[in-house]
């Protein structure tokens, strides 16, 4: 027996890929003006759109609120210690997919829980497949208080952590491929 030595061996092209995860906020028709105490608003809405490479399982979401007391919009200088939303402005906070009924929703906070603003909303591995973009809306409910009549709000995604299928972490890009840190994008509701 004499050893046989290929001369030739060709393999199918491999293409490795990095497990990926962009958010897109859909931008409201226009801002939204609500009597306080009025319930289901909805104050944002997002898409996670999982990359070809791999699922993602969804641990957690943290939204993040702000409020201007002038009225006006808020900016980059609201964005302080001073005007973290809180139970004044929110009584509940519900997060839903893909649409907002009863059936789709994941998690729903007081809004008591708001702790500098911010809401953490654990999902227990919410599972979006490879390729696939669903969309997430942020619904409110308005505290009936008078001491915050025209007090505009803004609700942003803060942070997520998002683990692959080989449970290693996944940064939250926006559309243009930046990575996430802090307040990106929003949305803007009077109250």
């Amino acid at each position: 027996i004499t050893d046989i030595t290929p001369t030739n061996i060709s393999f199918e092209d491999v293409t490795s890929k990095v497990s990926s995860a962009t958010v897109r906020s859909r931008a409201q028709s226009s801002s939204i003006t609500s009597v306080q105490g009025t319930d289901d608003i909805v104050a944002m809405t997002f898409e996670i759109e999982a990359g070809e490479a791999s699922y993602l399982d969804i641990d957690n979401i943290t939204i993040q609120g702000f409020f201007d007391a002038a009225g006006g919009a808020v900016d980059d200088a609201d964005e302080g210690a001073n005007s973290y939303l809180s139970s004044d402005h929110i009584d509940a906070l519900h997060l839903y997919h893909t649409s907002i009924d009863e059936a789709n929703l994941l998690k729903s906070q007081g809004g008591g829980e708001l702790a500098t603003g911010l809401v953490e909303l654990d999902l227990n591995d919410y599972r979006i497949d490879a390729s696939e973009i669903k969309t997430f809306f942020v619904v409110v409910d308005l505290a009936d208080n008078d001491d915050v009549n025209n007090d505009s709000i803004r609700i942003s995604v803060a942070k997520a952590t998002i683990r692959d299928m080989e449970n290693d972490t996944v940064t939250l890009k926006d559309a243009d491929g930046n990575e996430m840190t802090g307040v990106d994008f929003d949305s803007l509701t009077d109250e």
